[in-house]
């Protein structure tokens, strides 16, 4: 890729494309919330079709500026999927399985983002356009999310049972948080290196 753009500033643009999905994600997360007038479930399955497609349009862009564009589309989709996605669980379980679901979740991403970072190698035997060929398994997941549903109403527990809802505990978030932002920038630093040594 980095002899493919060259003459396009290649050394500064195409480390964006292997992070700007990631930073995407850390900005736009939070944005989706709950659109109940679009429906949890629908969102899950636009924002994974879009994905899908934007993660494999790399293999016909020749254009670097139109493949930065898609990876931001990739990046924006993803905090989407990952957004409606958890909110569906928090929907469909309560107490303990929705904590197990949750760990499920998470234990299934890690181990899904090693076979692909793995498929992506192997591909990328073949020519730097042929990684972004796995983006299309996100479509095999589709069929899986039409076999979900659309909660009628989202159970709240009793206020009066409850009591008033305790405050965001930053000040015990704070260093995970501050964690998770040096891992992730480390995990990207190595990768930006070996891309532009």
């Amino acid at each position: 890729m980095m002899r493919q753009f060259h003459a396009c500033g290649a050394q500064y643009l195409v480390p964006l494309v292997l992070t700007l999905p990631a930073l995407c994600i850390a900005v736009l997360a939070p944005l989706p919330g709950d659109r109940r007038c679009i429906g949890r479930r629908r969102t899950l399955i636009g924002a994974l079709v879009i994905y899908s497609v934007a993660g494999v349009m790399p293999i016909f862009l020749n254009s670097l500026t139109a493949i930065i564009a898609s990876r931001i589309v990739v990046g924006a989709m993803e905090s989407a999927v990952v957004t409606a996605s958890t909110t569906l669980i928090g929907d469909y379980f309560h107490g303990e399985s929705r904590e197990r679901w949750l760990a499920n979740q998470t234990a299934v991403a890690s181990i899904s983002s090693i076979f692909l970072a793995l498929l992506g190698g192997a591909l990328g035997n073949l020519g730097w356009r042929a990684p972004f060929a796995a983006y299309a398994v996100a479509c095999s997941t589709r069929r899986l999310i039409l076999w979900t549903w659309e909660p009628r109403k989202v159970e709240q527990p009793s206020t009066e049972l409850a009591g008033p809802a305790a405050p965001f505990p930053w000040r015990a978030m704070l260093p995970v948080a501050l964690l998770a932002v040096f891992g992730g920038v480390m995990f990207f630093m190595m990768q930006i290196q070996s891309v532009t040594c």
